[in-house]
């Protein structure tokens, strides 16, 4: 999906791998993937399928190291 791709690559882009995060799934919305009208949507499924881990307690995001190698394939 078009929305997955683009918050993966803005993620990527940025470094957003394990302890270093996006502070909220707003601040991604506001500041990175404005154009995804499905963003929650897309998240989700990203976390379903192990690319993105929610980091609930303190309400973050990140890129999954574990998938590290799927995901910069993914990205070329």
């Amino acid at each position: 999906e078009p929305g997955e791709r683009m918050i993966l690559l803005e993620l990527y882009k940025r470094g957003y791998w394990g302890k270093k995060k996006v502070m909220s799934i707003d601040t991604l919305r506001n500041h990175y993937c404005k154009e995804i009208p499905e963003l929650k949507q897309s998240l989700a499924h990203l976390a379903k399928e192990g690319y993105v881990i929610y980091h609930t307690q303190k309400g973050t995001i990140s890129l999954n190291l574990k998938k590290k190698a799927e995901i910069e394939l993914f990205m070329t």
